[in-house]
């Protein structure tokens, strides 16, 4: 704006200059010529001081407009690098958690591998428990035949024993007839006491045999109870 006064100031001299130079020489320019000359100079330097105005108002708006770019820019930026660490913030988070994650994942695998060991040992154990529970009730079934089977010699034992003790009883009332005729039959008396002597020792043989039967019955109870208690005791646990 100076170096257009400046600039101004010298076409006024010179149009000054002019003018003197005309007023020395009409013979080139009139007066009116002068004034049309100076008007025209005048409304030039108006135009041009118009534009240097305008050019300048321009330029201040264009710089305003570039400081505002500026400082949007310098905000975005702010707001890029603020978000920026936000997400590297969040990044950081996520690799943490992944690594929690797999350590997380690694214990689970270790507690399955674990749990799926102890769950084949019990598979295992389960079969050796059903395996003897089937060899206890095998034995249990052959125990129960030998048992009734010696419940029948027991009752068939039970009634010989019924027999010699009926026939005992009526030698013995037999003997009593005999010891009165001993005058007569001594012969018969001593024969009978031998059978007598016989029949008892058959019951006694008898008598010996129930009493092995029912303590071999209450053996083989007691056996089987305590069978049953081994066997049945490790699936309840």
């Amino acid at each position: 704006l100076l170096s257009c006064s400046h600039r101004s100031a010298g076409r006024r001299s010179g149009a000054a200059a002019g003018l003197s130079a005309s007023s020395t020489s009409p013979s080139r320019l009139s007066r009116l010529q002068e004034k049309d000359e100076l008007r025209g100079l005048n409304d030039r330097l108006a135009n041009y001081i118009q534009r240097v105005q305008e050019l300048e108002s321009e330029r201040s708006y264009m710089l305003l407009k570039l400081e505002e770019k500026e400082e949007a820019r310098s905000s975005v930026r702010r707001l890029y690098e603020e978000e920026l660490a936000d997400v590297r913030k969040s990044l950081d988070g996520l690799a943490q958690e992944r690594a929690q994650l797999q350590i997380d994942y690694g214990n689970l695998c270790e507690e399955h591998r674990t749990l799926q060991a102890r769950h084949q040992k019990k598979e295992g154990d389960l079969t050796n428990a059903l395996a003897q529970l089937r060899r206890a009730e095998e034995t249990l079934s052959l125990k129960d035949a030998e048992f009734t089977k010696l419940q029948s010699e027991n009752r068939r034992l039970n009634g010989d024993l019924a027999d010699l003790q009926s026939q005992l009883e009526q030698l013995e009332a037999l003997l009593a007839d005999t010891k009165n005729q001993l005058s007569s039959e001594t012969l018969r008396r001593v024969e009978m006491e031998s059978q007598v002597q016989t029949l008892k020792e058959e019951l006694e043989l008898h008598k010996n045999i129930s009493e092995q039967v029912t303590r071999a019955a209450a053996s083989f109870y007691i056996f089987r109870l305590a069978h049953l208690h081994v066997t049945v005791s490790p699936l309840c646990f």
